[in-house]
């Protein structure tokens, strides 16, 4: 192969690798927060804090109900998310605590920045150990979560929401209730997802 044809075959390739790279690239995502306005077709309108949103929601698509739960159903080996905000001393004050069924195990292990409160972030693992505590004057719970080879020690304040998840379906779906979406973006701009969470009887999901 004469250097010329080399040349051009390496451009042929990295412009190919780049489509495919870019092809591969996952869909950008956004957080809905809102209050259904209706669901027809198969389409989902939210009302947003600032906008409004359509969104498809699939055949496959799971449906949970957000409802309210308290400590005492929290123990060693429970599997619990909490909204979070990061202490001097290292330690996360909970600003919400979500108590996963078994089923859900596992499920977004690990800890991440959130969007809830400025320098929040959510936090998915399993309880080690619970404590009473009193912090700055507050009364509360000292959970000690671990997940992987992390330990992070939590205090839920006493009026820090807990809710916990049941299973729903589209007939939830209905004009008033709150929901909390993770969708993903087409090219075209368009919004669908693989899950929406409604707060049961009214209620608002606080993360």
């Amino acid at each position: 192969m004469s250097r010329v044809a080399s040349f051009f075959a390496a451009i042929m390739l990295s412009v190919a690798f780049g489509a495919s790279a870019f092809a591969q690239a996952p869909a950008p995502s956004v957080r809905i927060r809102g209050t259904i306005g209706s669901f027809a077709g198969g389409v989902l309108t939210v009302q947003g804090a600032a906008s409004s949103y359509k969104v498809t929601i699939p055949d496959n698509a799971r449906i949970q109900y957000i409802v309210k739960s308290d400590l005492s159903k929290i123990g060693p080996n429970t599997y619990v998310g909490t909204v979070a905000i990061a202490q001097p001393d290292g330690s996360l004050r909970a600003t919400e605590v979500q108590i996963f069924p078994e089923a859900l195990r596992g499920v977004g292990e690990g800890s991440r920045p959130w969007d809830t409160l400025p320098n929040s972030s959510m936090t998915n693992a399993t309880v080690t150990t619970i404590a009473p505590e009193t912090v700055d004057k507050v009364t509360g719970q000292t959970l000690v979560v671990k997940y992987k080879d992390t330990e992070k020690k939590v205090f839920v304040p006493a009026n820090a929401p807990i809710i916990t998840y049941e299973p729903a379906d589209k007939a939830a779906l209905t004009a008033g209730a709150h929901v909390l979406i993770n969708a993903t973006t087409a090219p075209d701009g368009s919004l669908t997802t693989t899950g929406v969470q409604v707060g049961k009887d009214g209620l608002t999901p606080p993360m």
